[in-house]
């Protein structure tokens, strides 16, 4: 071994969950994700089992991999914290849309904290 890998970034985080679908909904609504399809996972029957996601002004992609289980499993632990604008914050909440969110995490199998 001549010593360690040169890292350069990370390249994606990858999620589990439970409705792919459902979650993919989510992420475009919520964070104006953009799927590429070209990136989507599928098995050697072609089954997809995941959607690479990439959202507006985040740097690595996003992976949404479907694995009912460990979705379940992970419960209602937060994998990723976003850091947000304090006055796009507070339009999303006066425009009603925190109530939305909920019941989108809701229709994922997340559970409200």
């Amino acid at each position: 071994m001549t010593g360690p890998a040169l890292i350069s970034g990370i390249h994606h985080l990858k999620i589990v969950v439970g409705d792919l679908a459902a979650s993919l909904s989510w992420w475009q609504d919520v964070t104006g994700a953009r799927r590429n399809p070209d990136f989507d996972h599928r098995t050697a029957d072609g089954q997809l089992f995941a959607h690479l996601l990439e959202i507006p002004g985040v740097g690595p992609y996003l992976e949404l991999r479907l694995d009912p289980a460990a979705a379940a499993a992970v419960g209602s632990l937060d994998p990723i914290t976003f850091a947000v604008d304090m006055t796009a914050s507070r339009m999303v909440f006066s425009s009603g849309l925190a109530g939305d969110v909920l019941q989108a995490q809701l229709a994922v199998g997340d559970e409200p904290a």
